[in-house]
């Protein structure tokens, strides 16, 4: 009878690790080809883009930039204070693309939205300049959200 439990636990194991190890195929057959677009969109992207530090001048921002934000209620009532930091792109005109907080560089309650709402709706911003020319930039911009 012993015998007969062990034979039968041997084919699940086996059927166990069978299946394992085709769902983990499948997935990472997924991640490759989803990972195959976003690095070539980002190929693409970064062969325009510049670093903040490759360029001779930086973006200017308008001095009422900050003026536009507003403190989200839910921040206010949880005393919720920091730094939200956005990333974006500031191409060639002075327009700005693609902002986002990166993954840890935001406080919540709104204020990461708040952030990129006051950020994307900046216009007239001087684009950065790279030998003379204005050029696209990766870059990131620090708020702070202080309770007065």
């Amino acid at each position: 009878m012993i015998l007969y439990y062990r034979q039968i636990m041997k084919k699940y194991v086996y059927l166990l690790f069978l299946m394992i190890n085709i769902l983990n195929g499948y997935s990472k057959q997924g991640a490759t080809r989803s990972n195959k677009g976003i690095s070539s969109q980002r190929d693409s992207i970064s062969k325009q883009m510049y670093s903040v530090e490759d360029v001779d001048s930086l973006p200017k921002f308008p001095k009422n930039l900050f003026q536009s934000i507003t403190y989200p209620a839910i921040a206010r009532e949880n005393q919720i204070q920091g730094i939200v930091f956005v990333r974006c792109i500031i191409d060639e005109e002075g327009r700005i693309s693609n902002a986002y907080v990166p993954e840890g560089k935001g406080i919540g309650g709104g204020c990461d939205q708040e952030a990129i709402r006051a950020v994307s709706s900046s216009t007239h911003i001087r684009p950065a300049i790279k030998n003379g020319k204005p050029v696209a930039v990766w870059y990131t911009i620090p708020i702070t959200f202080k309770l007065q």
